[in-house]
């Protein structure tokens, strides 16, 4: 998508971004339904059972705030292909999801993937997430905790 601001103007690159992210997202979910859909549903441990209840019965909203954090990750539509999550909130929720990403990317151009890159910066991103993954896990456990 970067590289798209080069070529065309902002408005195209954005379209062209979103277009080609919907079908590249649309074959992996129908790629993951088709093959290893049942397989992995035989298969899924109770924890994330209950993730794909939750992600089946919130449909677009779910679908929505997923596709807002893991953006156009591949992975993401595969797991989604292996839930019970339909096609119609798959498609909605995946088309509104990806539009934040695609916007700050294009807007950003091809300047992010400099910044990804600069090695100076890798580093502190990872610690920031690091950081940021250990204070949600221990505010979850606190929260968890009954107090006595």
């Amino acid at each position: 998508m970067g590289p798209a601001t080069v070529v065309w103007p902002l408005p195209t690159a954005m379209g062209l971004s979103f277009v080609g992210n919907m079908g590249a997202s649309t074959i992996a979910f129908l790629m993951a339904r088709c093959l290893v859909h049942d397989f992995a549903q035989a298969r899924m441990p109770d924890r994330l059972r209950i993730w794909d209840e939750r992600i089946e019965n919130g449909g677009v909203l779910q679908v929505t705030l997923l596709r807002v954090v893991t953006g156009q990750f591949t992975p993401a539509d595969w797991l989604l292909g292996v839930s019970k999550v339909q096609l119609r909130p798959f498609f909605i929720g995946t088309a509104l999801g990806i539009i934040p990403g695609i916007v700050l990317v294009t807007t950003l151009g091809g300047g992010i993937v400099e910044l990804l890159g600069d090695r100076r910066l890798r580093l502190p991103l990872i610690l920031a997430l690091v950081a940021f993954g250990t204070f949600r896990r221990l505010r979850r456990r606190a929260n968890a905790q009954p107090t006595a």
